[in-house]
């Protein structure tokens, strides 16, 4: 499901998508990747999959979630999984978003960014993300009159960050944004309110917790034309960051698999 979801969601860039040498596996040019137990490696690497962190594939939630509300035991697991990654950074390999998205290097992938205008904003960020972003603007500018909630937001922000040479906080892998894939909207004032999950841990012991009331949130119209356009949500995940969008096509696809379509 998620090696065609990925063929599904960069068509121009995957050719095929087979069962082969008892893996999983899709091809970008001449080279296959396996699956690799959620690793997506090219062949040479692929039983080395136990070194890396896997993809994250997950059901992405199409409502604003529940809030988690932890038993002792599921607390404990959290830290140790967090003091774990403290000591030993999650890497991923980077090979396969490296040959899909044209970024091997900063050099190579700042060749393939583009600067588009978002609400009076300038975003640099990788060309195939471009299109779908002007989509979203278009949608929510059919909307500026029905609903001024959302010129009332992007008139709050101060600057829309996109490209980012830089790993994940707190990881060994690079951040979407240093493919030029994600988008953090920097309001002038955050009114006391919780974003960042990294940071909100360092008052709160149960920061996973948090009211949504009590976090910084996007308007529900603009998370749901982002959504649209293929880009999930940072405020939907248990590690939160609400300032945080990426492009994440084909995690909506496996979010319609899920639902009973079929692929084909």
């Amino acid at each position: 499901m998620e090696m065609k979801a990925l063929a599904r969601a960069y068509p121009e860039r995957i050719i095929e998508t087979a069962y082969r040498k008892g893996d999983w596996s899709l091809r970008i040019d001449d080279t296959w990747y396996y699956w690799a137990e959620g690793r997506i490696l090219p062949e040479e690497q692929r039983n080395a999959w136990i070194e890396y962190a896997p993809f994250q594939f997950y059901p992405y939630p199409k409502e604003l979630p529940p809030l988690r509300v932890l038993t002792n035991e599921e607390k404990q697991v959290l830290q140790e999984r967090l003091h774990k990654a403290e000591k030993n950074p999650p890497r991923r390999n980077e090979a396969f978003l490296s040959h899909l998205f044209h970024a091997s290097d900063q050099q190579e992938t700042e060749a393939n960014l583009v600067t588009v205008r978002f609400f009076g904003f300038s975003v640099r960020l990788h060309k195939i993300a471009a299109e779908p972003l002007l989509e979203v603007e278009k949608d929510l500018r059919s909307s500026l009159e029905s609903d001024p909630e959302i010129q009332r937001f992007f008139s709050s922000l101060t600057q829309i960050g996109g490209y980012n040479w830089r790993p994940i906080a707190g990881t060994a892998s690079r951040s979407y944004h240093s493919y030029g894939l994600a988008l953090d909207f920097i309001p002038k004032s955050w009114e006391g309110k919780h974003s960042y999950w990294r940071d909100s841990q360092k008052w709160e012991e149960e920061w996973f917790s948090i009211p949504y009331e009590d976090r910084w949130m996007i308007p529900l119209a603009i998370v749901e034309a982002f959504e649209k356009h293929g880009f999930i949500w940072g405020g939907k995940w248990l590690y939160f960051d609400t300032m945080h969008f990426e492009y994440r096509p084909e995690l909506f696809i496996l979010q319609k698999e899920r639902e009973g379509s079929t692929f084909r």
